[in-house]
């Protein structure tokens, strides 16, 4: 692999790990806070509807303290007078106070008078039965000096209640009974809660969750110590759980509220905001690293690259290479060029020991022509250099040596013959047959066999 394609592959790896890192930190760091926030809403919400729940329990005994120290109440709870039941009991004044049960008891916990009313038919109803099971003589509601107020469990669904002791209208005693007001938080009520607050709420009474239901899991982890918790039920939507305790102070109900998660999804829209923008500056440092490396590294070191293979295959390796600037890549070229002088001096001088060489010092191809003599030929066989270079030299070699010659070089070439030096005899230019000692070997090239070369004394 190429260093430009190796740069590029580093490169384009390094720039998706590191966006990868940061997109990833961002929106594990991000997205929990964001995440932290909505939950927070939602339990501000939650806690809001706890309040206003609460409210209407205080709003419920308010009415009723107007009705329960009052003197016309007071006789009303002793003389059982009808006069008091066509003012004040009528359908009318269940509408007004928007009532679902009132009910009268003496100091006995006897009923005196208790009345029913639909308020969603807006007619009378029975009392309900299980709301006098609640109200007996030894019911720790009915034991309170001061009364009490908050939610009870019937099977008709949760009401809200509120009991007093009858007392006059200075609130002096002894009471003579107790005045019971009660509401059903049915879904006309949370109905009415839900616009009040601007909010959808959902109320399960705790005896009629069923296991299977979607509230199995944020039940399993509501307790007294939790109170309430928050779940993304959906992508798009977030839900808060809180449990409601009775009058007797245990658990009675679950408020359900769901909040569209307008937090996390602006958090999710700015990380991927975020992640566009560590995109595009990762894509421009990409792009300006790599033009940067391409620019001072790459196109230098591949100009240098293609100068110096120019100069080693050329025939005569006397050229310099050029780099500009002033860095590490121009201090190479600088040392290449060194090298080279250094190279082109050892050359001058094997050049000037070869031709000043006494012995003929010759080199041939494969087929015995002869690629390589010094001067030594020409003084010594007369021959000048262009008119041996080309020549086989075997049309050299006197007729009675051609065969021994021929079967040596072959022997050479082959790898067959040792290194000892064996005589022939040459033709010289003149004609003369001049006897020399051979001593030759085969020649290698980037170690392929290219032929022979050697001595001849």
């Amino acid at each position: 692999m190429s260093l430009r394609k190796k740069t590029l592959l580093i490169t384009v790896v390094t720039t998706l790990v590191l966006v990868g890192l940061l997109i990833g930190l961002s929106v594990a760091i991000f997205l929990q806070s964001f995440r932290t926030a909505e939950e927070r809403d939602t339990r501000q919400e939650l806690e809001r509807v706890v309040r206003t729940i609460n409210a209407e329990i205080a709003h419920l005994d308010t009415l009723l303290v107007d009705w329960a120290s009052w003197d016309d109440t007071y006789r009303f709870i002793q003389d059982h007078n009808e006069d008091y039941i066509a003012s004040n009991l009528a359908d009318a004044t269940f509408k007004s106070l928007k009532l679902n049960a009132m009910v009268f008891l003496d100091s006995s916990a006897q009923l005196v008078f208790g009345k029913g009313y639909d308020l969603q038919n807006d007619q009378p109803v029975p009392l309900p039965a299980s709301l006098l099971g609640h109200l007996n003589m030894d019911s720790p509601l009915l034991q309170a000096q001061e009364g009490a107020k908050g939610i009870i469990r019937l099977p008709e669904g949760l009401m809200l209640i509120a009991l007093r002791p009858i007392l006059t209208s200075e609130g002096k005693g002894p009471s003579r009974g107790t005045l019971v007001f009660g509401c059903f938080l049915d879904a006309d009520k949370l109905g009415e809660l839900s616009a009040q607050m601007g909010l959808p709420i959902a109320v399960y009474p705790l005896s009629k969750i069923e296991l299977t239901s979607e509230l199995q899991s944020p039940l399993s982890l509501l307790s007294e110590a939790k109170p309430i918790m928050t779940q993304a039920s959906t992508p798009t939507t977030i839900s808060g759980y809180a449990l409601i305790k009775d009058i007797h102070g245990q658990p009675a109900l679950v408020v359900r509220v769901d909040l569209p998660r307008v937090i996390y999804g602006q958090g999710l829209a700015s990380v991927r905001y975020l992640a566009l923008a560590l995109t595009g500056a990762s894509l421009v440092f990409f792009m300006v690293t790599l033009i940067h490396l391409e620019k001072m590294v790459l196109t230098r070191l591949s100009s240098l690259i293609t100068q110096v293979r120019a100069i080693g295959s050329s025939d005569s390796p006397t050229g310099q290479v050029t780099i500009r600037g002033h860095d590490e890549l121009s201090g190479l070229a600088q040392a290449i060029n060194n090298m080279i002088q250094t190279i082109q001096r050892g050359e001058e001088r094997y050049r000037e020991l070869f031709d000043n060489a006494n012995d003929i010092i010759y080199a041939t191809d494969l087929q015995g022509h002869l690629t390589l003599v010094n001067k030594a030929a020409e003084v010594i066989l007369g021959y000048s250099p262009q008119e041996l270079l080309g020549k086989s030299v075997f049309q050299i070699v006197a007729p009675e040596d051609l065969e021994s010659v021929r079967e040596m070089f072959k022997r050479k070439i082959s790898g067959q013959a040792s290194r000892a030096a064996y005589p022939a005899r040459i033709i010289a230019k003149d004609g003369r047959h001049l006897t020399f000692e051979i001593d030759s070997q085969p020649k290698y090239e980037d170690g392929k066999l290219v032929g022979v070369q050697g001595i001849a004394r």
